[in-house]
């Protein structure tokens, strides 16, 4: 069976779809390169999931095999860097032979910026499992006064 299509019409070609998937293509990654700085081109991009609460945003980041002091989270004027190096440290043993190696030494980096105030006091990092979860919790709403008349 073959489908007729009618009344279609074909795009004119100056809005091809090719084009227009490359356009949206090169957007998508320039929203989300756009708080690399030039330091960072050399580290792996961190790959994050971040969830905002009403009180709070909880960002987590896959860091496997790192530990604790190979992290360094820093806050400035609300951007939030996640910064990680692995570094491999096997020693040849005399009489082996490295056969096949995939674990390498390598640094990651992630910033981004936040739409609300964070109360930098309660922010709170762990690393657990290979998984690092960061709480940044939100400064509270100024609530409005109201004030009596006398």
């Amino acid at each position: 069976m073959n489908l007729i299509l009618r009344n279609r019409t074909p795009l004119p070609a100056s809005l091809n779809r090719a084009a227009i998937d490359n356009s949206f293509e090169r957007l998508m990654q320039g929203l989300f390169e756009a708080d690399r700085t030039p330091t960072e081109s050399s580290a792996q991009n961190l790959a994050i999931d971040v969830r905002e609460t009403a009180n709070a945003y909880e960002v987590e980041a896959a860091l496997p095999g790192l530990r604790k002091d190979e992290v360094k989270i820093s806050i400035d004027a609300g951007r939030v860097t996640i910064a990680a190096e692995s570094v491999q440290k096997r020693a040849n043993v005399e009489g082996e032979k490295l056969i096949h190696a995939e674990r390498t030494a390598g640094k990651y980096s992630r910033t981004f910026s936040l739409a609300a105030d964070l109360d930098e006091a309660g922010i709170a990092a762990r690393l657990e499992n290979g998984i690092l979860t960061l709480t940044l919790p939100k400064k509270p709403l100024v609530q409005a006064k109201q004030i009596v008349v006398q």
